[in-house]
């Protein structure tokens, strides 16, 4: 039935569907999702340099922290805000397209901003 149907039923079906069932659930009936372009991931290059710009900004301290799970993180801690790092980012390099809610998704969670003076030691 879902092969058949041109686009515009196929469209109605799934705001139908998308009601009441999970993503899942209509992928099951046959669905397919595609991601537009400006979804895709940020290619690695970009990952890179926002990680480059992290670590150029950190002080010297770090702090291990465990987890449960005996994961091992470590937290380092910046010199400057997030905010600060991404503008310092689109200045050097203008023509990257990179928003300021993508830097944010792509910020490693390991950086924080030092928010107390025993931090900034």
């Amino acid at each position: 039935m879902y092969a058949n149907a041109t686009l515009k039923n196929k469209s109605n079906i799934l705001s139908l569907l998308a009601k009441i069932l999970s993503r899942s659930k209509i992928k099951d009936f046959g669905f397919c999702f595609i991601i537009p372009p400006s979804q895709l991931s940020i290619n690695k290059s970009i990952k890179q340099l926002i990680s480059e710009f992290l670590y150029n900004n950190l002080q010297k301290l770090s702090i291990t922290k465990q987890k449960q799970n005996s994961e091992i993180n470590e937290v380092y801690f910046l010199e400057k805000s997030k905010y600060n790092i991404y503008f310092e980012l689109k200045s050097q390099y203008p023509d990257i397209k990179l928003s300021l809610s993508s830097f944010y998704k792509l910020y490693l969670k390991n950086f924080k901003k030092a928010q107390k003076k025993t931090d900034i030691c």
